[in-house]
């Protein structure tokens, strides 16, 4: 009975919080409209979707039937709802016990996934008594993420609950995601940051890794990627190509950017160590998680934008920075959450405005990653050498 008083006391005790009741009737409002107007609501606000809900989810709800057929659905798109599976073929099996083929089941998953998604939403919101998070789940890249049911909606969350740091349950959810969805293994500095020894966790993700290798060269050519909708040196390596005629391959565009980002850190060092607040300590473990997402994936791929919702899970610590950094962080992430407004209302001009704001926050993030890790080593020497 007490546990009851106490979570309900705790739930108006949200609710009575401003922001957390505007996203609230934001999300209510926004329920009704996709009831009524369905996949028409969101091409009328520019959000790229298809004929059809969830259209990425239907690749993983189809998988096991396809599979058991025989069918090859790693190379050949068999139906016309889905793209050719490029997922891990655990989702295959996962279909197969969860009987994803059947429309109840799988509208439940995708239920649960949303949920998950928005629980977060909820919890930035109630960290940083701010909009902005609202603004950030109803942009064009959190809009497409839902639209299309996409697995990252569980990633997402997972990486969340990762960055509470929470002992075995962290480093759980972090072997889980990587079986799900591979990138997540880039968040193995994380637990490195305080020791090094933690860095034993990635002993089963290499062997996980090195057990798929065949499968990550198919999920890798089953990926669709685009110069417009997406980011990371790819992306960057695809313009250059299609409008300049430049061939240049994309792991030397993210080498280069490595050095770029260290010589600007050694450049303005003094500014982002200054900017350095008591309150953003406790966000920093959220910061780690979403902008190693952001940075990591930046480098190794394109990435459609709506993994860009990762760079939310950063907005916390970047509130606590000086209004120059936070000022520069929520326009661009902003602007980079916007592709195909940008691109309806300015052509061109949008496009590369998105693409600018993209790299800015590429840079920004890796600043502060440095920054970050620079001063847990350190702290790491500090401790040993007196020890």
């Amino acid at each position: 009975m007490k546990f009851i008083l106490k979570l309900s006391n705790s739930l108006v005790q949200s609710f009575l919080n401003k922001q957390i009741a505007a996203f609230t009737l934001c999300l209510s409002i926004f329920l009704i409209l996709v009831i009524v107007f369905g996949q028409n609501l969101y091409k009328n606000i520019l959000v790229p979707s298809l004929d059809y809900p969830f259209g990425d989810f239907n690749v993983v709800k189809n998988s096991y039937d396809l599979f058991s057929q025989g069918l090859n659905i790693q190379k050949i798109k068999y139906l016309e709802d889905t793209t050719i599976f490029n997922y891990p073929t655990v989702w295959i099996y996962i279909s197969q016990y969860l009987n994803l083929s059947n429309n109840l089941n799988s509208s439940v998953f995708i239920f649960i996934m949303i949920l998950c998604y928005v629980t977060v939403y909820f919890s930035l919101i109630k960290k940083t008594y701010s909009y902005m998070p609202i603004f950030f789940f109803f942009s064009g890249s959190s809009l497409l993420l839902l639209e299309r049911g996409n697995i990252d909606l569980l990633i997402f969350f997972m990486v969340f609950i990762i960055s509470l740091n929470k002992k075995f349950i962290s480093e759980l959810v972090y072997l889980s995601a990587t079986v799900l969805k591979i990138y997540p293994a880039v968040l193995l500095p994380f637990f490195m940051k305080k020791k090094i020894s933690n860095g034993i966790i990635v002993l089963p993700v290499l062997f996980y890794l090195i057990n798929i290798r065949d499968q990550l060269k198919l999920i890798s050519d089953a990926t669709p990627f685009s110069s417009s909708t997406s980011y990371g040196t790819l992306s960057f390596s695809i313009i250059l190509k299609r409008y300049l005629n430049i061939e240049l391959n994309h792991l030397i565009i993210s080498i280069a950017l490595i050095f770029s980002v260290i010589i600007l850190f050694i450049v303005l060092k003094k500014k982002i160590v200054k900017s350095d607040s008591k309150e953003d300590h406790k966000f920093e473990n959220l910061f780690i998680c979403g902008g190693l997402i952001y940075f990591s994936t930046f480098l190794i791929a394109a990435n459609w934008d709506y993994r860009l919702v990762f760079l939310t899970l950063c907005y916390p610590y970047m509130k606590t920075q000086n209004k120059a950094f936070k000022f520069l962080f929520n326009v661009t992430l902003l602007i980079s959450m916007h592709y195909t407004i940008l691109y309806n209302f300015f052509w061109i001009y949008g496009s590369l405005l998105n693409h600018i704001s993209k790299t800015i926050l590429f840079f920004t993030i890796g600043l502060f990653l440095i920054k970050i890790f620079k001063s847990k080593i350190l702290t790491v020497k500090f401790y040993w050498f007196f020890k």
